[in-house]
């Protein structure tokens, strides 16, 4: 464990999952930690449950993730606005990403080389108790591919050009 990160950030999906999938962030988080890791675990920051809204909750988690020095994805992480938002949140520190690979009651972290950030659910409806701020439709385009940077990520822009009535006049 000498190269790998010390403190990481555990990301996963939470809505829709019974008990809000805490039992499984649970036992990665423990195994993690079996493994010399000190691991931030959003569900022990979830206060014994779910009774506010998903806001009050990202905004506990996203200051940890700034100092973590690493994300742990749990499985269908991708099927997360949140934890999508975390993973964007760490390229742009440039912070090593990592899946969570179970076998033979282990934990292992498998590093992600390339991200498809087209194939985020950024374009999802918003939550029912969440006031809508934006009136344009904003979609997510582009990849994150392996490169140089301490982290090996970037984000490559799309190809095609901005239509005029799009771009800034600034």
């Amino acid at each position: 464990m000498s190269d790998a990160p010390q403190r990481l950030y555990l990301a996963g999906p939470m809505s829709g999952y019974a008990e809000h999938n805490f039992p499984e962030f649970n036992r990665v988080a423990a195994l993690l930690r079996a493994e010399g890791y000190e691991v931030f675990n959003p569900a022990e920051n979830a206060d014994g449950g779910v009774r506010r809204p998903r806001s009050f909750y990202m905004r506990r988690d996203i200051p940890a993730l700034m100092d973590c020095d690493a994300i742990a994805a749990l499985p269908d992480w991708q099927q997360s606005r949140g934890a999508c938002l975390e993973m964007w949140i760490a390229i742009d520190l440039d912070m090593p990403i990592f899946e969570c690979r179970m076998r033979s009651g282990s934990v292992f972290l498998e590093p992600i080389k390339t991200l498809d950030i087209k194939a985020l659910p950024f374009s999802r409806e918003p939550d029912a108790n969440r006031r809508e701020k934006q009136t344009t439709d904003k979609r997510v385009t582009g990849t994150v591919e392996k490169t140089q940077g301490a982290a090996g990520f970037s984000l490559r822009e799309p190809a095609d050009e901005l239509p005029a009535s799009a771009k800034s006049p600034l």
